[in-house]
């Protein structure tokens, strides 16, 4: 079964999950008006595409260790799957997430900048 899947199918499904996850995150620092909000922004900024890229990468191995010796074992071209799939991956990302972190800053606006609003009025 794990043959059959795409490489890139399990790629975007993992980063749809862990994507939901970095934004339930930072929602919920936004939320709670955390000074960690953009730790968490930023963090996952770099982590999600990173992470998803080596659970992809490390599918194959996981066929071949499943496969026993019967497998290939030479797949040098999975080190190019994070060497140059991550700079493409990663400003698609950064862009996605900037603008949900703006869409959560609209949604959960900061007192201190309401407060300074209301007195200049």
């Amino acid at each position: 079964m794990l043959i059959n899947v795409d490489g890139r199918i399990i790629f975007f499904v993992l980063m749809a999950l862990l994507g939901s996850i970095h934004y339930k995150l930072l929602r919920g620092s936004h939320k709670k008006q955390s000074k960690k909000a953009s730790v968490i922004l930023w963090l996952g900024i770099v982590t999600v595409p990173f992470v998803a890229l080596m659970i992809t990468m490390l599918r194959i191995e996981f066929i071949d260790w499943l496969l026993g010796a019967h497998a290939g074992k030479y797949h040098v071209y999975i080190v190019f799957i994070v060497v140059f799939g991550y700079p493409l991956v990663l400003p698609v990302y950064l862009i996605i997430m900037l603008l949900c972190n703006s869409h959560i800053k609209r949604l959960f606006p900061n007192d201190s900048k309401v407060d300074a609003k209301k007195a200049q009025t």
